[in-house]
């Protein structure tokens, strides 16, 4: 009865994105990287077009390994599309471990579970090019549940370390976005903590200390983030400004016209 739930999920992904190997050509930004992949006679030759200059050369490296498939086997369709649908059977599988684990309630997280499967985070499913991104997210959620697995009990300080590196691998090479779930886990940490029978300020103490290596790890992204922005043809891409929160009257702009468009005609 344990593996029934998680045996469900890995089910209806598997009927949800079967159809991908019905799906061998090429859509949206992979006509671009492949035929890159195509005219480079190396990494550095690919990350030359286009990756130096959106400054995202970790992420480009990713990308070369997955789209060198094409280069080195005539079955690359198969081979990612698998790839595919494992990080879209693992990622719910193992959220709803997660959920399990943290509220002892199998129906909440068989629906939770379920529901990344339903409406995924990531709609473009047949784009190879953002496989990095389901990759991120995958081993995100894995790192969470880690990160629970840790403290649980006793503490156990290879699953922090494992934790910690696949957060790394996932803000640094696949998808920095995955850095906007780490106050997540702060409060996770605390919710076991709390489950754990820890004194309020001890709950507080701990959950920061457990937390702040997953915070620093994110530290540098955001700094390299802010700091350093495509050129090229890329300028402007990605951009950002910091002071845009003291930009009061901006914001009360964005509000009215929200407003407007929920008011209706």
């Amino acid at each position: 009865m344990d593996y029934y739930f998680p045996l469900l999920i890995a089910l209806l992904a598997i009927l949800s994105y079967i159809r991908l190997f019905f799906l061998n050509n090429v859509f949206w930004d992979d006509h671009c990287w492949l035929q890159s992949i195509y005219t480079s006679n190396d990494i550095f030759d690919f990350l030359n077009t286009g990756f130096i200059e959106l400054r995202r050369v970790s992420q480009g490296i990713v990308l070369y390994l997955i789209l060198i498939l094409f280069k080195i086997t005539n079955h690359a369709f198969v081979v990612l599309h698998l790839i595919t649908i494992s990080a879209q059977i693992l990622t719910p599988v193992f959220l709803y471990l997660l959920i399990n684990k943290l509220f002892q309630n199998r129906i909440a997280a068989f629906i939770i579970g379920s529901s990344l499967i339903i409406y995924p985070i990531d709609t473009t499913v047949p784009v190879l090019t953002i496989l990095p991104y389901r990759l991120g997210l995958m081993f995100s959620v894995i790192s969470f549940y880690l990160t629970y697995g840790a403290l649980a009990e006793k503490i156990r300080w290879f699953y922090m370390i494992i934790a910690l590196l696949l957060s790394g691998m996932s803000h640094y090479f696949l998808v920095e976005g995955t850095i906007a779930l780490e106050p997540a886990r702060l409060f996770m940490i605390g919710f076991v903590l709390n489950n754990k029978g820890y004194k309020r300020n001890e709950i507080i103490k701990n959950s920061l200390k457990y937390w702040l290596p997953f915070i620093l790890l994110c530290i540098p992204v955001v700094i390299y983030k802010l700091l350093y922005k495509p050129y090229g043809i890329y300028v402007g891409t990605y951009s950002s400004d910091m002071l845009f929160i003291l930009k009061w009257k901006r914001h009360l702009y964005y509000l009215a016209m929200l407003n407007l468009f929920h008011s209706g005609p």
